[in-house]
């Protein structure tokens, strides 16, 4: 089969649907196949459907060569070993100690237990291949009060939920997930990026989704290239998905971008895929409305500006927009 040819229904490979031939074919759950639903369904594994099933810390670190090293807030210590019965403790403590850099060597994984692993700010690593920072199978609450970096290489951060409401302090009209200034081959994928929760957000009046909310997944500054943006829920948010400042290749695709303030998804570069993303629920507000962060409210779906000059080579195919 000729797997990955765009908008083409071409052969065996396209026909077992892989992530790369998302759109192409119609094709259900089951029998290998993949339905891109977010479901583990019999005869889907994560090798068949990597959109739908889970992946162990244990697999990612058997496909890449690397070792496990565990993070649990529950059970671990900052004096741990990272080994899985004498985990470290959080992911906060584990960058602070400087185990990026002296502990953690590319192909590694990082593997997150439920619990509050505090905010994370990442600066001058730089990985020859990928770190995998990821929530362990079945993990569903590995929370993040916000994470950013500057000067990064080469890590994926994987099922990790990310909101003020983590944070040590509450914050507001800043970035949740911000990357700056030279960051390359940095993946976000399977994570929940949101500002508030719904059940919060559904008894907010204008004034609160002025003063509570943050822009949602940020990138600025120069020397960023090949950054991926891949199957998160953004929500609750002032910008959703702002990959902006001269980014160079780069793939934002299906991500759902719900309750925006102002824009869905921005871009500012060259050589950017962004398919397959829904976005919705764009809320109405007036210049005088808009939070302190942003000069003026003029809710776009997705919206390019060549702040950093002409762009060139932009795929943006398969996005659903509604009001």
């Amino acid at each position: 089969g000729d797997a990955g040819q765009a908008d083409e229904c071409d052969g065996t490979d396209d026909n077992q649907c892989p992530g790369s031939c998302q759109g192409d074919c119609t094709c259900g759950g089951g029998g290998g196949q993949c339905d891109f639903d977010k479901v583990c369904e019999s005869g889907e594994t994560f090798q068949s459907c990597p959109s739908d099933c889970e992946q162990t810390c244990e697999e990612a670190a058997q496909q890449s060569g690397g070792t496990v090293f565990y993070v649990n807030p529950t059970t671990g210590s900052d004096g741990g070993s990272g080994t899985i019965n004498n985990p470290w403790k959080t992911l906060k403590k584990v960058v602070e100690s400087g185990k990026l850099v002296t502990t953690i060597v590319s192909n590694d994984v990082v593997c997150l237990y439920d619990g509050n692993h505090g905010s994370v700010f990442i600066s001058n690593v730089l990985f020859t291949s990928d770190v995998f920072i990821m929530a362990q199978k079945d993990e569903d609450a590995v929370q993040l009060g916000q994470l950013d970096l500057t000067n990064v290489k080469h890590i994926t951060f994987d099922g990790l939920k990310l909101s003020p409401i983590y944070a040590q302090t509450f914050y507001s009209c800043q970035s949740i997930v911000l990357m700056h200034d030279n960051v390359k081959y940095v993946t976000i994928k399977n994570s929940d990026v949101f500002s508030a929760t719904p059940q919060t957000t559904s008894t907010w009046v204008k004034n609160d989704w002025k003063t509570k909310t943050n822009q949602g997944i940020k990138l600025y500054g120069g020397g960023n290239n090949d950054i991926t943006v891949i199957n998160n829920n953004v929500y609750a948010i002032i910008n959703g998905i702002n990959v902006g400042y001269g980014l160079n290749n780069g793939l934002i695709k299906n991500n759902v971008v719900d309750s925006i303030v102002n824009d869905g998804i921005k871009y500012d570069g060259s050589n950017l895929v962004i398919e397959d993303n829904l976005i919705q629920n764009s809320l109405d507000f007036s210049d005088a409305e808009c939070p302190p962060c942003i000069t003026n409210c003029h809710n776009d779906g997705i919206q390019g500006y060549a702040g950093s000059g002409d762009f060139t080579n932009m795929i943006i195919r398969r996005n659903q927009v509604y009001e």
